[in-house]
């Protein structure tokens, strides 16, 4: 059920029209919702028991892991086309952002790694306000940038 409702996810991303699209991203969500409270009854669970309750702190968690995942994995799939068509850049000038963009990661990972467990709620916070902005300039930035005569 986990790899159908994959599956149809993906297949939702290439059919033509928004319907459709909307239609099979729905049934895949629903299916992986339903693997999940399967995966929940069975005896040798590989969720954590509170995964679909996103107010306990595993559920919330679970759920930021989700939210970073779809906040920053489209950039490494469709970032070199966005910024070939949006800016102008090329290939060569792509790579080098998404580069920069793994090396900033590497970066921010190995400064935070050794910081008490009281500074994570702020790094948590000031990561999803990064990554919110990071989305609000990639969505204004196109409009900005025509309105200064680029």
């Amino acid at each position: 059920m986990l790899a159908v409702g994959t599956s149809v996810i993906a297949v939702a991303g290439v059919v033509p029209g928004l319907g459709p699209s909307a239609l099979l991203g729905g049934a895949g969500a629903l299916l992986l919702y339903v693997a999940a409270r399967v995966d929940l009854a069975a005896p040798g669970m590989v969720l954590p028991a509170q995964a679909l309750r996103p107010l306990h702190p595993v559920g919330a968690g679970l759920l930021m892991v989700l939210a970073l995942a779809a906040g920053s994995v489209p950039f490494t799939c469709y970032g070199p086309v966005l910024l070939e068509v949006l800016f102008g850049t090329s290939p060569l000038v792509a790579g080098y952002i998404l580069a920069a963009e793994s090396i900033a990661w590497t970066v921010g990972t190995l400064t935070t790694s050794g910081l008490s467990s009281r500074a994570e709620p702020s790094l948590i916070r000031g990561g999803a306000a990064m990554i919110a902005a990071g989305g609000v300039g990639l969505v204004t930035g196109p409009a900005i940038l025509r309105g200064c005569g680029r």
